[in-house]
Order: structure tokens, then C-alpha cells, then sequence
């Protein structure tokens, strides 16, 4: 960062009436949000993962507790085959359609209503 940018930018917030502490603050946030590093794509997808490992970690036990050991057992292995094939369905149609859009094969398929939906469901979850 310059430190000639920094010293008009200081001079100018003195004559606006800002206090020297907050000159302070605002330069050490500066410095930081400058050295932040973003993280790649890669390094984004197992931070959402590591989310979803991190709640099946903590749910689990109790859901197979609360379920029984069978039940749980054969619901979740329903649970993942019953979402496999949907998502089969969807990669093959999308496939069939030319498109590689999660929301545009929705579009697609019913409509911009129902593309709105869509979009508002995968934003909430």
C-alpha cells in the first residue's frame, strides 16, 4: 500500500473532523483487507463440505438414537439412493437439453416461476 495515499487520506479525513483514533482504525483496516487472500474455487468447495461433514459429525448419533439402528440405517441408505437417481435424471437431462445449469434445466422444464423457486430454495439451504 502507499504511504503517500495514505497520508492525503489522512489529511484530508483531519480536515473533515475525524478523530486521530479513528484515522488508526481505519488505516490497520486498510492494511489487512489488502494482505486477505481469497480462497480458490478448490479450496471453497471442501469449506462446504467440511461444513456438511462438520453437521452429519454432530446430528447423526442422536437421529440414529432417536430412529433406531435399523430404521436410521435403512432410511439413510434410501435417503442416498433416492438422491442418486434424481441426480442421475438431472445430469441426463441436462445432457439431452445442452444445457449444464442446475437452474436453467428447471427453467426449462416449468418455467421462469419455477426457476425462481429453484433459486430461492438452493439459496436458503
Amino acid at each position: 500500500m502507499n504511504m503517500s495515499a495514505l497520508n492525503a487520506t489522512t489529511d484530508s479525513f483531519m480536515k473533515l473532523g475525524f478523530g486521530q483514533s479513528y484515522l488508526r482504525e481505519k488505516k490497520i483496516q486498510k492494511y489487512t483487507t489488502a494482505m486477505v487472500t481469497k480462497l480458490s474455487p478448490f479450496e471453497t468447495y471442501i469449506a462446504i463440505i467440511k461444513g456438511y461433514c462438520a453437521m452429519l459429525i454432530l446430528f447423526l448419533p442422536s437421529a440414529f438414537k432417536n430412529g433406531g439402528w435399523a430404521m436410521s440405517t435403512f432410511l439413510m441408505f434410501g435417503s442416498g439412493m433416492l438422491s442418486y437417481v434424481c441426480a442421475a435424471m438431472l445430469v441426463e437431462a441436462g445432457l439431452k437439453m445442452g444445457i449444464h445449469s442446475y437452474s436453467l434445466v428447471v427453467e426449462r422444464t416449468f418455467g421462469s416461476k419455477g426457476r425462481l423457486i429453484i433459486d430461492i430454495m438452493i439459496a436458503a439451504t
